[in-house]
Formats: structure tokens, C-alpha cells, sequence
């Protein structure tokens, strides 16, 4: 016996249908969620896009030649837009991706990304900014080749297209666990003042509390992954 089962959605709804052997699903959306100008084909459920481009090394994030790191950075809307989201869609993951495998398998814990809307497209001072976010992910992570690293949120973020998004990336360590070597992220050059970053040979405590740290204008290399508002 066949059942048709119907799931509303926000700009839409799931069909599940039951055949023999297994279970078709199908998405339903509206003519005007595909007429949105920004929308790129073919459609994907809870795709994925890339921000930046692999050209550079970055030490910290989740580095563990370092106890504690911070780096925030500002992307700006038409990083995202550029990816295909328009205003509305959720991001549900970021991914960063170890460039230079130095250490490992190397468990980094107390890892936190944290995120916030912004009309600044620079920093003008490297002063952190502190309050105001949304707390996203918080976990860990064994790093044991290069890879991509992906956090799924606990908490997921709507885009707004008409800002631009803080995303500060922290990690809480009591030790370092990689020694002389590094593990290296893939960033970006943006040219500009696009990120503050500290990072910590020794335990600070939280460097989510640091006041400031120093200028960067490299970005990580980031896969977002979202799904439809």
C-alpha cells in the first residue's frame, strides 16, 4: 500500500512517498522562492558553497601549537549571496580546511564559533568586538589530516542580505598538543582589515573575553553550508 505524507516547511513542503523497497522524498517550493534573482541552479537541498579561495596558510584557529586562539572576521553579504543564499536562508555549518597536516591526530577541545550582524565592512580598530552575538557551535575536533573540518551549529544563523556577518572562531585549551609543528588552515588574502586574530602560546583563560589582539587582512577559506529560509 502506497502513503502520500505532506511536511510544511517555511517556503514549502516535503513529500514522502512510500514505494516498495524504500522512500521517495520530495521538496514542494513556490514559484517565487526560484524566481529570486540571486537563486542558482540546479537547486540543492541544504547546499554548500565556498567562500574565499585556497591560496594561503593560516596558523591558529585549530591549530594546536597554540593554547588559545581567537580570530574574528567580517564577511561581507555578497560572500554569501555570491554562494547562491538570499536573504532569510539559514546557515546550519561552517567548514575550515587544514592545509598542512604538522601534528596528529591532535584533539583541540573548547572550540567555539560565535556570530553577528555588522554595517562595518573593516575593522577600524583591533579592539575585539565582544558582546552582541549569537553562540552557534561549541565542540571539538581531532585533527588528523588535511581535510575539511566542519561545525554543525547547535544554534543556526538567518541571513540577513542588507548585513554583513561578524564570525569569531575561538579555542579554549589548558595545553598546547602539537609541539614545534602546526597545523595550518587554508585562508585568503582580502587586502583590507577584515579580521583581528590573537593567538596564544600559553592558558589566558577565555579568549572570548581578550580586549584586543592584532590586525589581519586574510580570511579563512570557509564552506557554509545552509539550508532554505
Amino acid at each position: 500500500k502506497l502513503c502520500l505524507i505532506y511536511l510544511l516547511h517555511w517556503e514549502g513542503k516535503y513529500k514522502i512517498h512510500f514505494v516498495s523497497g524504500g522512500i521517495e522524498i520530495y521538496y514542494v517550493v513556490s514559484y517565487g522562492w526560484f524566481a529570486e534573482t540571486n537563486r542558482k541552479f540546479p537547486v540543492t537541498i541544504d547546499p554548500t558553497f565556498i567562500i574565499g579561495t585556497a591560496t594561503l596558510n593560516l596558523a591558529g584557529l585549530w591549530d594546536g601549537y597554540y593554547v588559545d586562539t581567537r580570530k574574528q572576521n567580517i564577511y561581507l553579504a555578497s560572500d554569501f549571496t555570491g554562494g547562491g543564499m538570499v536573504n532569510g536562508d539559514i546557515i546550519t555549518a561552517l567548514a575550515i580546511y587544514c592545509s598542512s597536516y604538522g601534528c596528529g591526530p591532535a584533539l583541540q577541545t573548547g572550540l567555539k564559533i560565535r556570530m553577528q550582524n555588522t554595517a562595518s565592512g573593516t575593522f577600524g580598530t583591533t579592539n575585539f568586538t565582544n558582546a552582541g552575538y549569537t553562540n552557534n557551535y561549541s565542540g571539538s575536533q581531532t585533527i588528523n589530516g588535511a581535510a575539511w573540518y566542519n561545525q554543525v551549529f547547535s544554534t543556526n544563523y538567518t541571513f540577513n542580505s542588507a548585513q554583513n556577518i561578524i564570525v569569531d572562531y575561538a579555542m579554549d585549551m589548558t595545553f598546547f598538543n602539537c609541539g614545534a609543528s602546526h597545523n595550518y588552515f587554508y585562508g585568503w588574502s582580502t587586502g583590507v582589515n577584515r579580521s583581528i586574530t590573537s593567538n596564544n602560546l600559553g592558558d589566558i583563560g577565555d579568549p572570548q573575553t581578550l580586549v584586543s589582539g592584532g590586525f589581519s587582512v586574510n580570511l579563512p577559506y570557509t564552506q557554509v553550508t545552509y539550508s532554505l529560509g
